[in-house]
């Protein structure tokens, strides 16, 4: 559906034309590719009125990752752009994720008051509880400065670092809101969040990532998924 705004121009006057790209992720350098692009024909609709807009797809459409439509007004100024992603995410994801598989074991490392996690090409760090940086081989990923507690006060207490077989790890605690158990796990990556007053089951979501790297595999996750143990 369209609606023509304007007060005296028919819709027909103006024009559109769409942008199909392959976008890739940071973890493939973050190209941008145009696959395809066209006229989007505008119908016969009076200052005020709505109508409907048919578009036809080009052949390569499901290949791209985005979609943008831009409008001109009669003059070939343009007015406005509009950006849609073409896949879902865990299809997007699969097509960028490196599969590779690695059997070497995680290390860590620590200088200048910051811990480095190592996995397969990959590594996260850290100074006082705050994810520094994200990088594959050379390549930044951009996630960054967080977590990040919002409604509460979480002041950082203390950071530490072990190995766990081949994982290495990597475990905040906070004071003051929430007393809380962060584990960057190179190998699993969970986070356990309590609250430290007498609601002991009461988990706090976050919605910010923590990688997870192990032997070459990665998983996000954003929730608690440890039973209260009366500690943190």
């Amino acid at each position: 559906m369209i609606s023509n705004n304007y007060l005296f121009t028919n819709l027909k006057e103006c024009s559109m034309k769409y942008r199909v790209y392959s976008l890739s992720s940071p973890l493939k350098k973050g190209t941008q590719t145009l696959l395809s692009e066209g006229a989007v024909p505008l119908p016969d609709i009076a200052p005020g009125e709505t109508g409907k807009v048919h578009m036809k797809l080009p052949a390569v459409f499901f290949q791209g990752d985005v979609l943008e439509l831009e409008a001109y007004d009669k003059q070939g100024h343009s007015i406005c752009n509009w950006t849609w992603p073409i896949k879902y995410a865990n299809e997007y994801f699969a097509t960028q994720y490196n599969k590779h598989i690695s059997t070497s074991s995680a290390s860590i490392k620590k200088q200048n008051g910051e811990v480095t996690l190592f996995a397969n090409d990959i590594s996260a760090t850290f100074r006082n509880g705050i994810l520094i940086e994200i990088k594959q081989k050379d390549e930044i990923i951009p996630l960054n400065n967080g977590p990040l507690p919002v409604g509460m006060k979480a002041n950082f207490k203390e950071g530490y670092e072990y190995m766990q077989g081949n994982d290495a790890c990597y475990i905040v605690k906070y004071e003051g809101g929430i007393c809380s158990c962060i584990a960057a796990r190179l190998g699993i990556c969970r986070m356990q969040t309590y609250n430290q007053c007498d609601r002991p089951n009461q988990e706090f979501l976050s919605s910010i990532f923590y990688n997870h790297f192990s032997l070459g595999k990665q998983t996000n996750y954003s929730y608690c998924d440890r039973e209260y143990n009366g500690s943190c």
